[in-house]
């Protein structure tokens, strides 16, 4: 399940993803990316927070495999914000890698998500 973190009246998305991510989720999503470009948002800055305390591991694999379109969609991410315990970001940094070329990322543990939510608030 993906729930919104907070709603921003900005180029902001910040997003929790809860137990599973399944074709829904990725539909809400792209929806919402929909909605910040049709608002003339050029670029949007990510948050994007996952929890594997409260997400099998095989979900983390189906997120990932869902996240195509901001694959297709780079160009529009400029800060991308990831938000997990630090041993599951130490293994998601190379397929972040991967899929974004463009903008800066962060990665930041579960508890530091006030300094995650500072980065892609401020820029």
């Amino acid at each position: 399940m993906l729930i919104q973190l907070k709603t921003y009246s900005s180029n902001i998305i910040a997003i929790d993803v809860l137990e599973s991510f399944t074709e829904v989720d990725e539909q809400y999503l792209r929806k919402l990316f929909k909605e910040k470009l049709e608002e003339s948002y050029d670029k949007l800055n990510l948050l994007i927070k996952l929890d594997e305390g409260k997400i099998p591991e095989v979900h983390l694999n189906v997120f990932f495999e869902h996240l195509h379109f901001i694959a297709n969609n780079v160009k529009h991410v400029h800060h991308l914000a990831l938000v997990a315990h630090s041993k599951t970001v130490a293994h998601l940094v190379p397929l972040i890698q991967k899929i974004t070329h463009t903008g800066e990322k962060r990665y930041f543990d579960l508890s530091e998500i006030d300094e995650a939510f500072l980065f892609v608030e401020t820029v």
